[in-house]
């Protein structure tokens, strides 16, 4: 899924796994590449308990998930 917030693209990914995997920003990375986009920006949402910011994302776990849009909304990506 791709969020357009004031026109900063801001992609997201949903994966059932629980573990953490680097390979899970595969297709969002080439997105990053055609797109122009700031991997800043790019969030992998998955089953796991965690959440993590990587030099090509962040891992965002299911459970603090709405505070994405929380975040989005106040412009806050961080």
């Amino acid at each position: 899924m791709v969020i357009d917030r004031a026109g900063t693209l801001i992609p997201v990914e949903i994966k059932s796994s629980e573990t953490l995997s680097p390979h899970f920003f595969d297709t969002i990375s080439a997105w990053n590449k055609i797109s122009g986009t700031d991997p800043e920006n790019n969030y992998v949402i998955f089953a796991g308990q965690e959440n993590q910011k990587r030099s090509f994302g962040r891992f965002m776990s299911w459970e603090s998930s709405g505070s994405l849009i929380d975040r989005l909304n106040t412009g806050d990506q961080g």
